[in-house]
């Protein structure tokens, strides 16, 4: 992964890692993968070998687990895991609930140009009713 571009909507994995003060992330697309790129974060960022042990990890909440690892050379990798497509799902539940009516129905889907020039008709016969009644009550 390259430095400053966004995880990709179908890595559905994120990994938080530090070791030696430093912090470093990784994504994957499955748990499975997320085992090979946490391998592959630690060579490049630091030189050392470790795995990535999710069955020792602690369990946060259902989302987030977090735990510890060692090198070959018996130093201490902490870790976080995040199951990042949960937190994506959620967000857009909560869009979708301000978008108005739940559903797919008529009232919720708009439709094509002939819909927009109705509600353009129907603006201008409510301005012309208003002037109307606007200029008889003078």
């Amino acid at each position: 992964m390259h430095k400053g571009r966004p995880p990709s909507a179908k890595n559905n994995w994120k990994a938080i890692i530090t070791f030696r003060g430093e912090t470093r992330c990784c994504y994957a697309q499955s748990e499975l993968m997320l085992r090979v790129r946490f391998s592959v974060a630690i060579k490049r960022s630091w030189g050392q070998d470790a795995n990535l042990n999710l069955d020792q990890a602690t369990t946060l909440d259902y989302k987030n687990w977090y735990g510890k690892t060692y090198t070959l050379k018996h130093e201490s990798v902490d870790y976080q895991i995040i199951y990042v497509a949960d937190v994506v799902k959620r967000a857009a539940a909560i869009l979708g609930e301000r978008g108005g009516k739940a559903g797919k129905g008529q009232k919720k889907v708009r439709g094509d140009s002939e819909h927009y020039r109705e509600l353009q008709k129907k603006g201008v016969e409510v301005r012309l009713k208003n002037k109307r009644l606007r200029e008889s009550i003078k």
